[in-house]
């Protein structure tokens, strides 16, 4: 049997009526959740027509002043009205953190060092800096309690640490061309 429920922007989403309990228990479906079927007059509160899925989950707090003006959906199909404009966002806008700068620099770094270094000279100290900014970076999340499994931090290092790889290969195989042409020289 097909069911809806209206979800926090007053969206009807049509739902298995087997799939209800599962959306209960991740908390898409809360308490006071209008629910509606084929048969029923006019939206309900979920607990009203689905008490058994409540009855071990603690009461839910006392709804916002903000909440009780939100507007009701009266007949399935109909458009809900938009929430009023001063309402806050839905989203939540992620803050910079104690490493972002350093870690954004050893990812950039360490990709520019690995092109650079077949470019011309300049990739090996690219990629040097690189290792040295992941490894401050790493440092200033663990110092703020913060995982130090971030994404740019681990690019820059392992970027960084390939291009001083190749940087010195690249270099030592020059320095042995050069050694190798001045012997030749010299016979």
């Amino acid at each position: 049997m097909e069911w809806f429920y209206a979800n926090e922007n007053d969206e009807q989403i049509a739902v298995d009526e087997s799939a209800i309990p599962g959306l209960v228990e991740i908390g898409t479906i809360k308490r006071d959740t209008l629910v509606w079927t084929e048969g029923m007059a006019d939206w309900v509160e979920c607990r009203e027509v689905k008490p058994e899925l409540f009855q071990s989950r603690p009461a839910a707090p006392e709804p916002l002043e903000s909440d009780l003006n939100r507007p009701t959906i009266t007949e399935p199909g109909s458009v809900p009205a938009p929430p009023p404009l001063d309402a806050p966002p839905a989203y939540s806008v992620r803050q910079p953190g104690p490493a972002d700068n350093l870690a954004l620099s050893s990812m950039i770094c360490g990709i520019a060092g690995l092109v650079l270094t077949f470019g011309c000279a300049i990739g090996l100290p690219v990629s040097i800096a690189a290792v040295i900014c992941g490894h401050k970076a790493k440092k200033k999340l663990e110092e703020h309690g913060l995982s130090t499994q971030n994404g740019q931090v681990t690019a820059g290092l392992i970027t960084g640490y390939i291009g001083i790889g190749i940087g010195a290969l690249i270099g030592v195989l020059f320095a042995f061309g050069m050694f190798a042409a001045i012997m030749e020289d010299m016979q």
